[in-house]
């Protein structure tokens, strides 16, 4: 029984041969499918998931605006397949108008993408202020209206419109307009730029002239000694024919000019309610107080007090450069006097010049024996205007006096007329001893008119008369000038119209007349001895 039981058993291993082999081969193939269907269902997941295309061929950007480099908004797709994507915008010139290739590498494909830079926006300005005004005659840009422009392109023209329809205005070549009739013009201020974009604007031009500047003394140039300092205005005012006076508006713009010398420039600047701006330049001529004084004694320039400041005597006569007895008497005319006056017996009378004029006083030198004993005289100036003279100072040796006219007694304008005699001490002593040239002098009526007018020439710079008169121990000067009476106390000037001496006396001597002045150091050293102080020589 057991026997049959074990060939059973080696019966079935036989026959289950076949089906075994069937089944591997189901399996294999069961494997092999499902390999397939996983990879096809990756390959669709990759397709479907790692999809990526542009979202256009042709992107147009504002010019200006900033270009982006993100590939998410330039390629459809999932996001962190799209970050994938490689752009290239080396062929783009972001500052500059055009079209321009952007190649995007997105695995193992690549795409092209147009990228368009395009200016479509108008230029967006705003003007300056709310009056518009243009100067009458005079070309006008309207760029010089517009106070900002915001624009990507900075290339943008400003111009005028509707100027055809106006006569009396004129277009030029270079865009700007004249208008030609003063009032109110309508016109267009238009902006465009290099793509054609335009904004305009309507304006009320009002046409206007500006302000002018004047000055009374006819020019901007000043003189100022240093360390002082001119009222640049003072001489200044402003008109404008439209609008009204300005000169309230002037405006200086002055540069230090206290401490160096040398020539220095002002501005002068005034603006209407128009807002029209008128500018002038102006100099100022900043020297020391002696070179002053010399230019305006050689007449270089003239002393008015708008123009000149710190100089230290406006009313001297001045001097010639060149010798000319005729020209340096015409300087002397206005500083000789005529003085007399009255005794129970008789009317004296002789001559004088002055030599200080300031603030109070009006000072003339003249001999001692013209005026005697006299505490007051009377006084004739150029013109036979007539004033009390006082007495202050007389010396009998040397002969000199000096007499006081106040100021207040004579019309300012009057005053301002008057000339001190030109001193010049140092020149004086270089005169030699017996110089040759020529000197003269001017003597006048008691109406102004003239007495004489004598020329002659130095025959000793100083000579002593010790020895022929008592107390006589002084130097004077010896001159072929004729002396007569009358003309005591008279200026002899040189032929630069420089002081020389005073007239003072003549004598018959050795059978020949002679004729004598008081010295200019004589006159100079009693003047500082009356009035305490040193009197101005150039």
């Amino acid at each position: 029984m057991s026997q049959c039981v074990t060939n059973v058993g080696k019966k079935d291993e036989k026959s289950s041969e076949p089906n075994d082999n069937r089944g591997s081969k189901i399996r294999i193939v069961r494997r092999i499918l499902l390999c397939l269907g996983g990879f096809l269902i990756i390959v669709a997941f990759v397709l479907f998931f790692f999809d990526v295309k542009p979202k256009s061929e042709y992107v147009t950007v504002e010019y200006g605006e900033s270009i982006s480099h993100d590939p998410l908004d330039y390629m459809s797709g999932m996001k962190w397949a799209v970050r994938l994507a490689k752009m290239d915008f080396s062929e783009v010139n972001e500052e500059q108008l055009g079209v321009y290739p952007v190649k995007v590498r997105h695995g193992f494909f690549d795409y092209l993408i147009t990228l368009s830079i395009e200016d479509t926006t108008a230029p967006k300005i705003t003007l300056k202020g709310s009056k518009y005004v243009a100067e009458l005659n005079t070309p006008s840009f309207a760029k010089d209206y517009v106070a900002t422009c915001m624009d990507a392109d900075a290339d943008v023209t400003f111009s005028f419109l509707n100027t055809e329809s106006d006569s009396s205005i004129e277009k030029n070549d270079d865009g700007s307009a004249v208008f030609n009739d003063m009032g109110v013009h309508p016109i267009t201020l238009m902006a465009t730029d290099s793509s054609g974009n335009y904004s305009s604007f309507y304006l009320s031009m009002i046409v206007d002239t500006p302000p002018e500047i004047h000055t009374y003394s006819g020019e901007l140039e000043y003189y100022v000694a240093l360390g002082e300092s001119i009222d640049l205005k003072k001489d200044v005012y402003a008109v404008d024919y439209i609008d009204g006076s300005t000169t309230e508006n002037i405006k200086i713009k002055v540069p230090d000019y206290s401490t160096a010398e040398g020539d220095y420039t002002v501005t002068y600047s005034v603006t209407d309610s128009n807002g029209l701006t008128a500018e002038s330049e102006g100099v100022i001529h900043a020297y020391s107080a002696l070179k002053i004084q010399d230019m305006f004694n050689t007449d270089r320039i003239d002393s008015t007090p708008s123009t000149v400041a710190g100089i230290i005597n406006p009313y001297d006569a001045g001097y010639n450069i060149d010798e000319d007895i005729d020209s340096a008497i015409e300087r002397i005319k206005h500083c000789v006097v005529h003085i007399y006056y009255r005794s129970d017996y008789a009317t004296h009378w002789g001559s004088g010049f002055i030599v200080k004029i300031n603030e109070k006083d009006i000072i003339i030198c003249t001999n001692q024996h013209v005026v005697g004993s006299e505490s007051s005289v009377q006084v004739n100036l150029y013109d036979g205007t007539e004033a009390t003279g006082y007495v202050v100072g007389t010396s009998v040796t040397p002969d000199v006096a000096f007499i006081r006219i106040q100021r207040s007694d004579l019309d300012p304008a009057f005053v301002a007329t008057l000339k001190t005699v030109h001193i010049n001490l140092n020149y004086y002593k270089t005169i030699s001893l017996k110089p040759r040239f020529g000197m003269g002098m001017y003597v006048i009526n008691a109406n102004g008119s003239e007495m004489f007018k004598r020329t002659g020439y130095i025959v000793r710079k100083t000579g002593y008369l010790e020895e022929y008169f008592e107390n006589f121990d002084y130097p004077v000067m010896e001159v072929s000038v004729r002396l007569t009476p009358g003309v005591s106390g008279s200026a002899i000037i040189d032929a630069h119209a420089n002081l020389l001496c005073m007239a003072a006396f003549y004598w018959d001597h050795n059978g020949s007349r002679e004729y004598y002045g008081v010295s200019l150091e004589d006159i100079l050293d009693f003047y500082e001895a009356v009035f305490g102080e040193r009197l101005e020589y150039y």
